[in-house]
C-alpha cells in the first residue's frame, strides 16, 4: 500500500463528484475503542500524510468519557479513511475561543493500515447530523455486526 497516496487512486486526489465513501470496500471491524474525526472541511485534497495527521489531531469537542476510552483515531474525508493513529495523549486546545476543545498526540499505527482507503459509508450518521466526531466506545463493528 502506498501510504503517500492517501486517496488510494492514481491521481493522488479524490474526485469531488465521487459518492460518499468513493465506492470503496467497507471499513473492517476495529476491536478497540475508536474515535473518527470527519475532516471534510479541513482537508484540501492534499495527500500529504503530515497534513492529514494535523487535521485529524484536533481540536475537537469530545467528552471526557470518549477521550478516556479511545485507543485509536481515524481521519476521514468524504467517507474514506485517510489516516489511522494510536492516541498517545490528549491535550486541551491552547487556542483562544476553543474552550472545551481537545486535541491528541498520536502515532501512525501499522496495525490499522488495513482500514486506510476504506469506506465508512456503513457507519455514516443520518443526513443532517453535524457532529464531526464519531465515538465507538467499544469497537467499530464489522460490516455484518457479528464477525470480525
Amino acid at each position: 500500500m502506498d501510504r503517500n497516496n492517501l486517496t488510494g487512486n492514481s491521481t493522488g486526489v479524490m474526485n469531488a463528484m465521487t459518492a460518499y465513501g468513493g465506492g470503496r470496500d467497507p471499513i473492517p471491524a476495529i476491536e478497540s475503542p475508536t474515535a473518527i474525526f470527519v475532516i471534510n472541511r479541513l482537508w484540501d485534497q492534499d495527500p500529504d500524510i503530515t497534513k492529514v495527521y494535523g487535521y485529524t489531531k484536533g481540536h475537537w469537542r469530545i467528552g471526557e468519557h470518549a477521550r478516556d476510552k479511545a485507543v485509536y483515531a481515524l481521519g476521514v474525508a468524504h467517507g474514506v479513511v485517510l489516516g489511522a493513529y494510536r492516541i498517545d495523549r490528549w491535550f486541551e486546545s491552547p487556542n483562544p475561543h476553543e474552550e472545551r476543545r481537545w486535541g491528541f498526540e498520536g502515532t501512525h499505527t501499522p496495525e490499522l493500515d488495513r482500514v486506510l482507503h476504506k469506506s465508512v459509508e456503513r457507519l455514516k450518521r443520518p443526513q443532517g447530523a453535524a457532529n464531526p466526531v464519531w465515538h465507538f466506545p467499544d469497537e467499530v463493528p464489522s460490516e455484518h455486526g457479528t464477525d470480525k
